[in-house]
């Protein structure tokens, strides 16, 4: 929100620094810095025209003598169809700049004439759109001012306020001005307005409101016989200083009384009514509207439009369309002032891709009771700019009372929420100057234009801005019951990004927005498919993250890189008809292997199938996972897959891919790629950590190699090995997979280091063979094995 201080003074007396307002608007909330002033022009001055001539080689350009002041006469080559004799207009001299500093003005020739600056239009100075021909300023002007000064933009500071969504009621001078007034005992400026009503708004028009619900209420007045012209110095300037560009005398006054107050007008041309009627209602099926911005938006039954007999000529709160509106031609026009329902504006707005300072104002709720004094200040400033022949009655449909908030305040609660001390007497001093007026037993009533209060912790956080935070006692000790904290249930995710970057892997982040045909190569689930999707290949939510890190896999391979690996975690979804929002979001990590050769002066070596499944395993361990196992199974998009399992409970899985399916990605590298369920591995991990005491007794080892059928587990195996071993069997670990042409496809050679400790004495070798004897019987009679 931008407010300059001179509007401001409109509303109150400012005897303050510009730092000091700074300083006070931030400690009450409302973030605020001094905006340095920013026009687009530099060097331009005031001139008048002495006399005009035909260009002699050109039929439409003119040769005009100017006065720029200081005895300086210019001859200035202009096009412009208004160039007139004694006209004051605004001159960029040679050296003057134009569109902050892109276009520097010079002493050219045109067609054989020298031009010795530039007479501007007010697009060209960025002050509006018109740019018909150059800017004529008023008679009273000074020939050789300065044009900034003129407009006194170095007289004026701007403020920029960055506001919390819910204090809509400081998207006005009038609201910033009510905050001031609160810390420096500043008294708002009362107006009066005083036109006369010259007949009855029911001879020329009807109101009808179908839903009282979602239009609380209307207020309208009709004024006839004005004229549409350039607006008054005053008011462009008033505009111009908040960055705002005039357009005529009608939309500027409006535009005024909503930066002024706070409540968004609204005007139509009388005649554009087809039957001069006012419907406010739910658009219909299949009806449509083009708006100011000349688009066409097809309307649903949600949107709140207004109407005529025929047809939407506005979408309520938000836009009005392009024929009804105000134009050179309007003669009799019909100002519109209402209260929607905040949550129907913010709704249409989203739907339509649109944010007008009218909706910003309307979705944050505006002050109901204030309708009539915005209404009726735009009559008083247009009766006196524009002299009109009559102004009509008030028409105040007021369907759906909206009663001031009452909160109950116990300034005891009060203190011990804020740590304070403060008096009744100081509490009611600090309401007084919100205008929160107390009613009866501690109940106190909410202004109308503060939406944002309606319990009694609001009423606290209005005392301690009033009060300054700043003056608020500060405590060293905090009691809170262990029971009232939640656990962060993303925080092992922190720690899994921690252990994966350690590790050689990198990041990722890919778009959630995705193309159906990838996504589908690896996931089962139904894609839950977006309404307004940004283009055909965004049109569905992710429901992995594979395709994602593929991409990215394709565009680092495409630049030379080998042997990486990448990460990602993100949230996936699924398309859930029974559920209410249609889609369950579930959170995933998936690691992406990218192999390749290790160059080394020895021998070369790459990573494979295996030496993915030990990342993995490591991974594990680290966020000490201790019963891990792997089973073969079928994944979608995979040549060889497995389940990833802990204590029995699938976590996820791993596998290869089946490149073969994504050759639009021109990848020849095998690519491996492991998935976890976010929530299985949270709902596992264990935050309790054991401290065993180191064993002290020496372990003994066997190595044992068996000839075994090719189609055998050794994840079986090492379940045999370990359900016969004992107490005393403390690892199995596999160390060699042997094959070769005299054992032929169908045997392998398995080779295990199996470790045996006993926890209070040392080991006897006999009672080992023991039990290796043991385990050895049973890997023959189950898996027919051979020693080898």
């Amino acid at each position: 929100m931008i407010i300059s201080k001179n509007w401001l003074e409109d509303h109150i007396d400012i005897n303050l620094d510009d730092s000091i307002i700074e300083s006070s608007l931030t400690a009450l909330g409302l973030e605020c810095t001094i905006k340095k002033e920013d026009i687009s022009y530099k060097d331009v001055y005031i001139g008048r025209i002495i006399n005009v001539s035909k260009h002699q080689n050109a039929d439409k350009l003119s040769v005009c003598d100017v006065d720029i002041g200081n005895d300086q006469k210019l001859n200035i080559v202009c096009g412009a169809p208004n160039v007139i004799k004694n006209a004051k207009v605004a001159v960029a001299v040679v050296g003057s700049s134009l569109n902050k500093g892109n276009f520097l003005v010079k002493k050219t020739k045109i067609r054989g004439v020298l031009s010795e600056g530039m007479l501007c239009s007010e697009k060209e100075l960025d002050l509006s759109s018109n740019h018909d021909g150059i800017m004529i300023l008023p008679e009273d002007c000074k020939v050789g001012t300065k044009l900034d000064d003129h407009f006194n933009t170095k007289n004026d500071t701007i403020f920029e306020l960055d506001l919390t969504p819910n204090r809509g009621d400081c998207l006005s001078h009038l609201g910033v001005a009510r905050e001031l007034a609160t810390l420096n005992n500043f008294t708002i400026k009362e107006t009066e307005t005083s036109f006369n009503k010259d007949f009855e708004y029911d001879e020329e028009c009807t109101i009808n409101i179908s839903n009282a619900e979602a239009c609380y209420r209307y207020s309208s007045r009709i004024i006839k016989g004005i004229k549409v012209e350039e607006s008054p110095e005053w008011l462009k300037k008033k505009l111009i200083s908040i960055g705002q560009k005039p357009i005529n005398n009608i939309v500027d006054t409006a535009n005024y009384i909503m930066f002024d107050t706070g409540h968004p007008l609204h005007t139509f041309d009388l005649k554009k009514i087809d039957g001069n009627c006012i419907n406010v209602r739910y658009a219909e099926k299949n009806e449509k509207i083009t708006l100011l911005d000349d688009k066409t938006y097809d309307l649903n039954i949600s949107n709140l439009v207004i109407a005529d007999d025929k047809k939407p000529i506005a979408l309520a709160g938000v836009m009005g369309d392009n024929k009804s509106g105000i134009s050179d031609s309007t003669v009799d026009l019909l100002i519109e002032s209402a209260y929607f329902k905040p949550e129907i504006i913010r709704k249409s707005a989203k739907s339509m891709g649109l944010m007008t300072e009218s909706s910003k104002r309307f979705e944050r709720d505006t002050d109901i009771e204030s309708l009539i004094r915005s209404l009726d200040k735009f009559c008083q400033i247009i009766n006196t700019i524009c002299k009109p022949k009559s102004i009509s009655d008030l028409k105040d449909l007021y369907l759906k009372k909206k009663n001031n908030v009452i909160v109950n305040f116990n300034i005891a609660k009060c203190n011990r929420f804020l740590g304070t001390s403060i008096k009744d007497k100081e509490a009611n001093n600090i309401f007084k100057k919100l205008n929160i007026t107390l009613e009866k037993n501690n109940e106190y009533k909410i202004p109308s234009y503060r939406n944002d209060l309606t319990r009694d912790v609001d009423l606290y956080e209005e005392i301690a801005r009033i009060f300054g935070y700043d003056n608020i006692p500060s405590n060293n000790t905090f009691n809170a019951n262990y029971s009232s904290f939640d656990k962060d249930e993303l925080s092992l995710i922190k720690k899994i990004k921690f252990y994966l970057m350690s590790n050689g892997f990198y990041e990722h982040y890919s778009n959630s927005l995705v193309d159906h045909n990838n996504d589908i190569i690896f996931s089962d689930f139904n894609q839950v498919k977006i309404s307004n999707p940004l283009s055909n290949k965004m049109q569905y939510l992710r429901s992995t993250l594979i395709p994602g890190l593929i991409n990215a896999i394709s565009f680092n391979l495409n630049r030379k890189q080998e042997n990486f690996k990448l990460f990602e975690s993100g949230v996936i979804h699924k398309y859930v008809k029974n559920v209410e929002t249609k889609s369950i979001e579930k959170q995933s990590i998936t690691l992406a292997f990218v192999p390749g050769n290790f160059k080394h002066w020895k021998k070369n070596c790459s990573n494979d199938f295996f030496t993915v499944k030990g990342e993995i395993i490591k991974f594990l361990k680290y966020l000490r996972f201790d019963k891990i196992t792997f089973k073969d199974k079928k994944y979608k998009g995979f040549i060889h897959s497995f389940s990833i399992n802990v204590n029995n409970v699938n976590i996820g899985y791993f596998g290869e891919v089946d490149n073969s399916l994504i050759k639009h990605y021109k990848i020849k590298n095998k690519l491996y790629f492991a998935d976890f369920s976010y929530e299985k591995l949270n709902s596992l991990q264990n935050d309790k950590i054991n401290f065993l005491v180191p064993n002290v007794y020496p372990s003994i080892s066997r190595d044992i190699a068996i000839e075994v059928d090719s189609y055998v587990e050794s994840q079986s195996i090492e379940n045999t090995i370990t359900s016969k071993g004992g107490d005393l069997l403390k690892n199995v670990f596999l160390f060699d997979v042997y094959q070769d042409k005299k054992m032929g496809d169908s045997k392998k050679s398995l080779a295990y280091k199996i470790t045996f400790q006993a926890n209070n004495r040392t080991l006897l070798d006999n009672e080992i063979d023991d039990i290796m004897v043991i385990i050895m019987e049973s890997l023959k009679d189950t898996y027919n094995i051979k020693q080898r």
